[in-house]
């Protein structure tokens, strides 16, 4: 036997799904495989493999693919190259257009025991409208984001290996609007009064973003918007509650004005609330 034809095989892993892939696997003298290609029937996504003395080394290509049925991330453009042994797979660098941006790094994958991943990368210029559109549909923000990200998660299985992954994101972004929230109309109002909805433009927003178990925790929040500037830190659930305490400096023609400022309730309605 020197070669082996696959037609409409289905792979699926946890939320990846993969359907109607075709291939050919190319046997050498001994039996084993020396070369490896594999496409979707609509060709979104083409891996080859070839044999090596330290494993399979991949090659994966990917224009228009939808990684998971239940989301409206689409892969623009993907390369990867990647290192298959026993027990292990290590992306050793992958670089994607997604989101209106770009996001690359290296992932690795590890099943010797119980599942393990951990993966560090950078991203750059992803339009906030289209990520939060799939990944939070009720939080409005526009603007560019930016930063350095990591990944990291372990279970018994696959989908325990996603439930207990954290992750962690050294955010900037640049030129945006945080919709449902007014900062700098609660520091003139003279009265204690609760503020509903409204909108605050940034020229500049940074912060350590971490999720783990369920909550998205931002901590040394620093946001500036010319004449206002706040910092502080929030907190989000599963539920889409939100809890943040941000320190508020106002600048105004005829005086300065800083106040702890509270914003709460659940997405998409927020209020902001000075504690004067």
């Amino acid at each position: 036997m020197h070669q082996i034809e696959i037609e409409r095989l289905s792979f699926k892993a946890g939320g990846l799904v993969l359907d109607d892939v075709n291939g050919e696997i190319s046997l050498g003298g001994d039996g084993r495989a020396e070369k490896v290609e594999f496409q979707t029937v609509d060709r979104s996504i083409r891996l080859s493999a070839l044999s090596s003395p330290s494993g399979l080394l991949l090659n994966i290509e990917g224009y228009g693919w939808r990684p998971f049925a239940n989301t409206s991330v689409v892969f623009d453009s993907l390369q990867a190259k990647a290192l298959l042994q026993h027990g292990k797979l290590v992306v050793h660098s992958f670089d994607s257009t997604l989101l209106g941006g770009v996001i690359k790094g290296s992932w690795l994958f590890d099943w010797t025991n119980d599942m393990a991943m951990a993966g560090d990368g950078l991203l750059a210029r992803l339009d906030a409208r289209k990520v939060t559109a799939a990944l939070a549909p009720k939080l409005a923000l526009e603007g560019e984001i930016a930063g350095a990200f990591r990944l990291r998660g372990n279970g018994s299985g696959f989908s325990e290996m996603w439930r207990n992954a954290e992750a962690g994101l050294d955010l900037t972004m640049s030129h945006g609007i945080l919709h449902g929230v007014e900062l700098g109309e609660p520091l003139i109002i003279k009265k204690k009064k609760e503020i509903r909805g409204g909108a605050t433009k940034f020229d500049l927003l940074s912060g350590v973003i971490t999720f783990k178990q369920n909550q998205l925790v931002g901590s040394n929040i620093q946001l500036d918007a010319g004449q206002m500037l706040a910092n502080g830190q929030f907190a989000a659930t599963a539920d889409q509650r939100v809890d943040a305490s941000l320190v508020v400096s106002l600048q105004t023609s005829v005086s300065s004005l800083r106040s702890p400022v509270r914003i709460s309730g659940a997405l998409p309605d927020l209020s902001t609330l000075v504690n004067r």
